[in-house]
């Protein structure tokens, strides 16, 4: 429920959403100040070269149990399909190996595959899993977008070019995934797997049906809201990307484009057969979870709204929300959003009131430290207030609303996976 207080501040009203239950997970939250204020850490090379806003570093993970002849041709065949996609800009393969008993570099270099400058390889001493080689090469990523690929699949011509097409036609996208052919050990097609692109559509398959929005391994996706995120959860055995889209899709504007250009291997002993019960459980938790809060039919709707009404974008407001639904400081916003805002948020309670002891800030100060590809090249940045209303004018009516959390922390690192 939400506590008002009648008084009328010069239009300014003081909102504070608190929690209706406890974590997910039970757990405390993070402490999070600069990440409130949209101060994200970003781990850069002080080595990393000039890149265009739409340079793109390859995250491609790899436990090669078994230096064999067919690992070693699946991996090679990975590596080449992504070289071979036309890039906008500058590009990196991250070759991240989960302690393979041999050092996967070496054996590739025994195998003959030649000396390439766009490779990165890095090695964990021992076999950490997936969630953690995935959040090694996010970490290590020296570029604005992110593309997911794994050892035994493979990327087909002009999936890259086609992703990059959407970004840059729409400044508020944060991600692109594409559909996927299912082929068998020997590269025989399965079946194809092609969503329906639109917000709608693809809440609708997480938060509807219960289901994985989209093929792990076809999806480019910025690097900041990554981070904002906190990467992926170590919590989880399997699941760990249906977890971190959850939180994803509910702040963040997602696209698909309609066409088959990712080909996923299925082999004996993957993570989807070995764990399959642990998977199927954590699906049901976090589908739980997010049909909970999120009416896949007006939920995109609310965000555009809420956009129009705080003056900024679209990317924009999906971080003002989160922050102010993960990590609860204390704003001030139009009074009119405060409804908009709480329908969003339906696991918080969004108070109205003079915010006690705790800091006021502007709402659009929660909007720094994000930016799609077409606002960089534009001149927004993202990176405080004014760049982020471009100008827009100054806030006279309004509320002072707080969600409740005491936020005195730094970013969330990433690993842990924010259950909210």
């Amino acid at each position: 429920g939400a506590v008002a207080d009648t008084s009328d501040r010069g239009g300014f009203t003081t909102v504070t959403p608190f929690h209706r239950r406890p974590d997910f997970f039970g757990r405390t939250a993070v402490s999070v100040d600069r990440l409130a204020r949209g101060e994200t850490r970003e781990r850069r090379s002080a080595n990393a070269p000039a890149a265009s806003p739409l340079s793109i570093s390859v995250v491609l993970p790899v436990l090669m149990r078994a230096a064999d002849r067919a690992s070693v041709r699946r991996l090679r065949r990975a590596l080449q399909s992504a070289l071979d996609q036309e890039y906008p800009g500058a590009f990196e393969i991250i070759v991240v190996d989960d302690g393979s008993p041999a050092p996967v570099r070496e054996t590739m270099r025994r195998a003959g595959l030649p000396p390439t400058p766009a490779l990165r390889w890095l090695r964990s001493d021992h076999n950490a899993g997936i969630a953690h080689a995935l959040n090694t090469g996010i970490r290590e990523a020296r570029y604005g977008l992110i593309a997911r690929l794994d050892a035994d699949d493979r990327w087909l011509p002009g999936k890259i070019a086609a992703q990059v097409e959407r970004f840059r036609d729409d400044p508020d996208l944060t991600l692109v995934a594409t559909g996927v052919t299912e082929v068998d050990a020997k590269g025989w097609a399965l079946e194809q797997r092609v969503r329906r692109d639109g917000w709608e559509n693809v809440l609708e398959i997480a938060a509807g049906r219960g289901r994985c929005p989209f093929p792990h391994g076809s999806v480019v996706a910025l690097a900041s809201v990554y981070r904002l995120l906190g990467g992926y959860s170590h919590r989880y055995v399997a699941g760990q990307d249906y977890h971190l889209w959850s939180n994803w899709i509910r702040f963040f504007k997602p696209a698909v484009v309609e066409r088959p250009l990712y080909e996923h291997r299925r082999t004996p002993g993957a993570v989807s057969d070995v764990c399959a019960v642990e998977q199927r459980v954590a699906q049901q938790r976090i589908h739980r979870r997010l049909a909970a809060v999120v009416d896949w039919r007006t939920h995109p709707g609310d965000v555009r709204r809420l956009a129009g009404l705080l003056g900024v974008s679209l990317l924009q407001c999906g971080a003002i929300c989160y922050r102010l639904w993960r990590f609860g400081p204390t704003v001030r916003m139009p009074t009119p959003a405060v409804g908009v805002l709480r329908r969003i948020l339906p696991d918080r309670d969004v108070v109205v009131g003079d915010g006690g002891r705790a800091p006021v800030r502007p709402v659009e100060d929660l909007a720094g430290g994000l930016a799609g590809p077409a606002k960089i090249r534009s001149g927004v940045n993202g990176g405080g207030a004014a760049s982020c209303l471009g100008g827009e004018r100054p806030m006279r009516d309004g509320a002072n609303i707080n969600i409740g959390r005491d936020a005195r922390s730094d970013a969330l690192p990433i690993g842990t996976g924010d259950d909210g």
